[in-house]
């Protein structure tokens, strides 16, 4: 019955929910993210595309679901103003209008304002319906692809398709936008690098030609001026030298030739001069003169004398040139060395002047690498800002809509089939868990051996349930469903009859100090045992077989035997109990059923007195000993109730009732004590409302209610 409640309720629960769901429409778009090469310029410096990795793809997966991409989309679309996603513009339904409705009402009557109205702010309610949103948003990679599914949940079929090709279309439009706002910080950062890197090369060069003119390290054609000094000395140098060599070794030659006597006239540097050549051609002509006048005037003639004068003033001019020849000579050779020896001065200040420019050579070779440096790099970051710049045109995504969505047909959800499938597995699972959750709480009696062992007393009998199942169930609810103890009578051959004709047996076959049973007590732990059942069925069977039985109503407080046969008390046993009546007969009510005699009790109030303890009580049970073969007290629960232990005490017997499955054995357990400190004589225990359809393994009493049912009329 819990199994089939639970999966009942769960059933039931799933397809009012599935039938209540508004229907729903799914539209899947799909994006791939285009890993191909592209004939670009090479941007990776600056900014490159996504690698072809699986987690980047997983990565975009995320970045599609931010609420980034989400807001930007309910923005675009104006889904503030749609009540599917805006629960602020949906009438209030439901359970909710009725909370609202009792909400008001309660603040009315308790006199508070209820017409306040509260603003919610526009960032709220954006922040809610970028939740409602993403909540209806599926984004998954399809397989191990680089294919994206963009999938929307939507009322409206139409919506759903146009949100999920807006996601699409907005995710790309994310790139294009992050790929620009990168370029644009990354023209903006090398601009203002480049003007820091201007700045730093203008300030390196002019650091080097700062040194260089401070140092002397001029240069021209490559290298600096000492050295091009230095070669131009050396070079000059050695020319001076050939010539002074020259003009020393003619000077040589005419001293040496003079000093042997030789004639002018042998003398090269002599034959060489135009002056020198010009007085002898004269001194040929004056010559040739003075012979035609030798001839013609003879030697003494005064023209002859004139012409010796003539010849004896070129012969001293001769002599004078030759002078002069040998003078220019020597003059030359001391200019020669004296240039020679100012080169070689020069020199010699050029060379120290190169020591100290090749020690200020180091430094500046320093700065012209730092120079150099940042000539470089300018030039690096000039061909970047080139590049960047000229990007915006050629920036493409990294994806690509391979299928838009389309306008989906049949609604996504609530599948009807597939909820009635989940309905009928969630069921079976819930019934499943109640029923081992019940078993597992289940505190209990439910076999003879946890009596016999846990209890430790004997097992008398299982009571089978009257009016079980789906058809009891009904009767007992309209009432028209018999009473157990009218079964005994209806039912003799029943099943439910044959268990107490088990206990009877035992009753029978029981003896107390060798003595047979007579006075039986039926004492319980709680209230709801099937006691009082209990008693009156066994009293009924009893009559019913012969035996002159009679049953007492000893419970003062519920009266519950004389509330189940006797409509209309005559009399009072509790107030007999009292009074000095000794009449009994007056209280014995008969059983209109049966041949079954009873004392019961009326509805009055309750009497403080010990009337079960009395004098008078003991007088009555012995009375009825001789008049009764089994006399059936009625007591109340043991637990609660003190006076069941007198009872107990006083009786040849005591059965315990048990409800199957509903009594805690604990409560037994210590009832059982409480038996035992008084005295009482525990005959066994019998269990009421069993269920008999079902196999119990209980050591000596093994059965299966089943394969005895055709010994039973019912």
């Amino acid at each position: 019955m819990l199994f089939a409640v639970v999966f009942a309720l769960v059933v039931a629960a799933v397809i009012f929910g599935t039938l209540k769901a508004t229907p729903q429409y799914t539209a899947m778009a799909s994006v791939m993210m285009d890993f191909r090469d592209k004939a670009q310029p090479d941007f990776t410096s600056v900014l490159s595309g996504l690698a072809p990795d699986a987690s980047l793809v997983d990565t975009e997966v995320e970045s599609i679901r931010s609420r980034n991409l989400a807001e930007k989309v309910v923005r675009a679309l104006d889904l503030t103003s749609d009540p599917e996603f805006n629960g602020t513009l949906r009438e209030v339904e439901g359970f909710a209008k009725f909370r609202g409705e009792t909400t008001t009402m309660i603040k009315g009557a308790l006199g508070l304002e209820t017409n306040v109205v509260q603003t919610i702010p526009a960032d709220v309610i954006e922040a809610g319906v970028v939740s409602a949103v993403i909540s209806r948003l599926g984004v998954g990679r399809k397989g191990l692809t680089y294919v994206i599914d963009i999938s929307f949940r939507s009322e409206d079929p139409e919506k759903a398709a146009l949100i999920a090709n807006r996601f699409a279309q907005q995710y790309l439009t994310e790139q294009l936008d992050a790929k620009f706002d990168a370029t644009s910080r990354v023209n903006g950062w090398l601009t203002e690098r480049l003007d820091d890197l201007r700045t730093d090369l203008r300030a390196a060069e002019n650091a080097v030609e700062a040194y260089r003119a401070r140092t002397g390290l001029l240069s021209a054609e490559g290298s600096s001026l000492t050295e091009q000094q230095i070669s131009d000395i050396n070079a000059q140098l050695i020319v001076q030298r050939a010539e002074y060599s020259e003009s020393t070794a003619r000077l040589n030659s005419v001293r040496n030739q003079l000093a042997r006597g030789a004639t002018a006239d042998s003398i090269a540097e002599v034959l060489s001069s135009t002056v020198i050549s010009d007085l002898r051609r004269e001194q040929a002509q004056i010559a040739g003169r003075k012979a035609e006048l030798s001839t013609r005037y003879g030697a003494r003639h005064p023209e002859i004398n004139k012409v010796d004068q003539e010849l004896a003033d070129i012969d001293r001019l001769l002599d004078r040139e030759i002078s002069r020849i040998v003078s220019s000579l020597e003059t030359e050779n001391e200019i020669d060395r004296q240039r020679v020896v100012s080169l070689e001065e020069a020199l010699t200040g050029m060379k120290a002047q190169l020591d100290g420019n090749n020690r200020s050579l180091v430094r500046l070779r320093e700065l012209e690498r730092e120079a150099q440096g940042s000539q470089n790099l300018y030039n690096n970051f000039l061909e970047r800002f080139k590049m960047t710049d000229g990007q915006d045109g050629i920036i493409e995504a990294d994806a690509r809509i391979v299928s838009k969505a389309t306008l989906p047909f049949a609604q996504s959800s609530p599948k009807l089939k597939f909820n009635l499938l989940l309905a009928f597995v969630l069921g079976s699972l819930l019934g499943m868990a109640a029923v081992v959750a019940a078993e597992i709480f289940d505190n209990g009696l439910a076999s003879a051996k946890e009596v016999e062992t846990d209890i430790g007393v004997p097992f008398l009998a299982f009571i089978p349930k009257v009016n079980a199942g789906t058809r009891g169930t009904l009767r007992r609810l309209f009432r028209i469903a018999p009473k157990p103890y009218d079964y005994i009578v209806d039912k003799p051959f029943s099943s439910y009859a044959e268990s107490y004709r088990t206990v009877r047996t035992s009753i029978q076959l029981g003896k107390n100090d060798g003595r047979p049973l007579q006075l039986i007590a039926f004492v319980s732990s709680n209230s709801g045992d099937g006691k009082t059942t209990s008693a009156l069925s066994l009293a009924r069977l009893s009559s019913m077989s012969g035996t002159k039985t009679i049953v007492i109503d000893c419970d003062t407080r519920r009266r519950g035997l004389s509330q189940s046969v006797i409509a209309k008390q005559r009399h009072d046993f509790a107030r007999f109990l009292q009074s000095e009546d000794k009449e009994l007969g007056e209280y014995i009510e008969r059983d209109t059923q049966t041949e079954t005699d009873m004392i019961t009790l009326s509805m009055g109030e309750s009497s403080p007195r010990d009337l079960f303890g009395s004098k008078k009580f003991l007088e009555v049970l012995k009375t009825l000993r001789d008049t009764y073969d089994l006399i059936l007290l009625d007591t109340p629960p043991v637990l609660p109730v003190a006076e069941t232990r007198i009872l107990a005490n006083l009786a040849d017997g005591v059965i315990l009732t048990a409800r199957w499955r509903r009594t805690k054995k604990d409560a037994v357990i210590l009832a059982n004590q409480i038996l035992k400190d008084a005295r009482a004589n525990v005959l066994g225990l019998i269990m009421t409302q069993t269920k008999m359809n079902q196999r119990y393994a209980v050591g000596s009493y093994a059965f299966d209610h089943s394969a005895y049912r055709k010994y039973y009329s019912n």
